[in-house]
């Protein structure tokens, strides 16, 4: 499995070096075994800093989808949310 510390992202209340994983397959490996072994529920996200993979708990996630319309000054498309 690749994966490792990270050496430039930080958990924001731990504020300890975060998992990162090379794709999102990984992550989600990654997050099947939190759950398998100690019952953490967390989800894969791509980190825009790193541009790897790391985990967050569901809890924290604002469910959202790609705007097929918006772009961001980078160029990329927007996250849409609900609210």
């Amino acid at each position: 499995m690749g994966f490792r510390k990270s050496t430039t992202c930080v958990g924001k209340t731990s504020g300890q070096p975060v998992t990162e994983y090379d794709s999102e397959y990984e992550a989600h490996d990654g997050a099947a075994h939190a759950r398998l072994h100690y019952g953490q529920d967390l989800v894969p996200y791509p980190c825009g800093r790193c541009h790897c993979w790391h985990l967050a708990p569901r809890s924290r996630q604002t469910p959202s989808t790609t705007c097929g319309h918006c772009s961001g000054a980078d160029g990329r498309p927007k996250a849409a949310y609900a609210t």
